[in-house]
């Protein structure tokens, strides 16, 4: 059997971090390695994969970088300069160009940078079919990052700097477009009047969510700290390198 072909060995450890439908995916030296971060706004997603840059020697892509690009490239504008905006021209562009398509725009940059460097964090995965095209061309393990709407709420304070009740309808807002909790929403919530009709199009973060198994998911309940943030994506990266010991070599030397 050709080397560059042959399956790494897998011990009984991988079940920690997939489900056993995947196993037959993920086990291919020559293929990139890629960690997907998918949860809901202010869930301090950006924090993790600037970590998993910074200390273990990940490439960054960003799914809203790529979607401004993207529009601008083609010509496409963007009337509001802000998520909104960006969201209305991302499902635009998926009705136009496939519902994976931002998924495909990524695996364009991976390729050209693999060489490289095999590893890449993707951030702000909120489609299921985003998710679908990177695991078939990848190795890929999606991670979850969630935190209750309190927490969420101080964050966006912090950033910000605006009071509570804005924060609160802004969250909302943001939730029912990316189809978080979106079966629980209450319209008469602050921020949710002259919303748009949700379709297929739109991300779902549920769904994706669905999709991760539990070993990976970081989920804060108490405080945003280099404890509660950190220690947990430690973990799941002790189980990659577990899994994937090749990959050591590439952790940023401190």
């Amino acid at each position: 059997m050709n080397q560059i072909n042959k399956k790494i060995e897998i011990g009984p450890q991988i079940s920690n971090l997939h489900n056993d439908w995947e196993i037959p995916f993920v086990g291919l030296t020559n293929l990139p390695f890629v960690l997907g971060l998918t949860g809901p706004t202010k869930s301090n997603k950006t924090r993790i994969a600037e970590r998993l840059a910074t200390e273990y020697g990940f490439k960054y892509l960003d799914i809203d970088g790529l979607i401004s690009y993207y529009s601008k490239m083609v010509g496409i504008g963007i009337d509001q300069p802000d998520w909104e905006g960006i969201g209305k021209i991302a499902r635009k562009i998926r009705e136009m160009e496939g519902i994976d398509f931002f998924a495909r725009l990524v695996m364009q940059r991976i390729r050209k940078d693999a060489r490289k460097s095999p590893l890449f964090v993707v951030d702000g995965i909120l489609h299921p079919d985003e998710v679908n095209y990177l695991k078939r061309k990848n190795n890929f393990i999606l991670i979850g990052v969630t935190a209750t709407m309190e927490i969420r709420i101080e964050e966006y304070i912090k950033w910000y700097g605006r009071p509570k009740e804005l924060a609160e309808s802004y969250l909302n807002r943001r939730d029912y477009f990316e189809q978080f909790n979106v079966k629980y929403q209450d319209k008469n919530k602050p921020g949710m009047d002259n919303l748009p009709t949700i379709d297929k199009y739109f991300p779902n973060v549920d769904f994706c969510l669905r999709k991760i198994h539990k070993n990976n998911l970081i989920h804060i309940e108490k405080s945003i700290s280099e404890e509660t943030l950190f220690n947990p994506l430690n973990k799941i990266m002790e189980e990659i390198y577990n899994t994937y010991p090749y990959l050591q070599r590439y952790k940023r030397v401190k």
